[in-house]
């Protein structure tokens, strides 16, 4: 394979991103990015927390159908069963304090509102009630924006959303947390 892309001079490995002019980046979205910005770099209050919202979806258990043996010390490597039972596919839906690393989640077969709103329950549960200001930043998904959820937002006055600039989800923080979280 490597003679193949070496003689055809490809780098498949190599990419290239670009943004299409679809979205301005204007004066709204520099005052977005300075908004999520400070909120990552200023010291917090002792009554704020910061927290970074997202979904990863489509995430497949896949249980080996047979346990894993591991290394001898005759230089035999840890073998791996080839066979493996599909379990349907999970939705994670996570916050990473931006502060401690904490990671808050949920794992659900659906993404939507509702789940969402456990997700904000579960982070109401278990921010102490000294914190009565719990910055939320989110993308633009329709989940985080539906009626159901401003209607809980309302309810709980001490949440207060931010969203970070269309095509800028490398913004969230908790993005970071999923890569690495793919990687291990």
């Amino acid at each position: 394979m490597q003679r193949i892309l070496h003689s055809q001079q490809l780098k498949p490995w190599r990419v290239h991103h670009w943004l299409s002019s679809k979205v301005p980046r204007d004066e709204a979205f520099r005052a977005q990015v300075l908004e999520i910005f400070e909120l990552y770099t200023r010291p917090l209050l002792p009554h704020e927390r910061v927290l970074c919202l997202d979904e990863k979806t489509s995430l497949q258990p896949r249980p080996r159908t047979a346990p894993n043996r591991p290394a001898r010390p005759d230089g035999t490597p840890i073998r791996v069963e080839h066979e493996y039972a599909r379990s349907g596919a999970l939705n994670l839906l996570a916050s990473f304090d931006t502060r401690t690393g904490e990671v808050i989640g949920i794992c659900r077969r659906r993404k939507r509102q509702e789940e969402f709103i456990e997700l904000l329950e579960t982070i109401e549960q278990r921010t102490p009630s000294q914190i009565t200001l719990i910055h939320l930043i989110c993308d633009n998904l329709k989940v985080h924006k539906g009626k159901k959820v401003n209607a809980w937002l309302q309810r709980h006055p001490r949440f207060r959303m931010h969203f970070t600039p269309v095509h800028c989800s490398w913004m969230n923080q908790v993005e970071q947390w999923f890569s690495v979280m793919r990687a291990g």
